[in-house]
């Protein structure tokens, strides 16, 4: 396991594992650019989660999940439950999870 932190960037983070050899990479999010992560497909097997890397060429593996659908879950879950002033408050906004949210919301 390797971190980020304020003094450590994700960079060292990813490379501290493969000085030592690692067999695989799970990376959470991750931030590094396409050609970063396009040079990262060449190493033992990687698999980014939450994030599809914009990757030029040698993608890495991704695991994703369904926003869209989970948040269309949420309301109808509240909705069921006799709620009808549902609100999303979301910095970033994914445009999945808004659709969702929108799909779902009770009449």
């Amino acid at each position: 396991m390797s971190a980020v932190a304020l003094s450590r960037s994700e960079q060292h983070a990813v490379e501290t594992p493969l000085a030592d050899r690692c067999e695989a990479l799970i990376l959470l999010g991750p931030q590094a650019p396409a050609a970063q992560m396009a040079e990262l497909a060449h190493q033992p097997p990687v698999v980014s989660v939450t994030r599809k890397p914009r990757s030029p060429s040698g993608s890495v593996d991704v695991v994703r999940t369904a926003d869209d659908e989970g948040a269309r879950q949420a309301v109808d879950h509240l909705a069921a439950l006799g709620h009808r002033d549902i609100a999303q408050i979301d910095v970033a906004r994914p445009p999945a999870l808004l659709t969702g949210t929108t799909a779902a919301a009770p009449p």
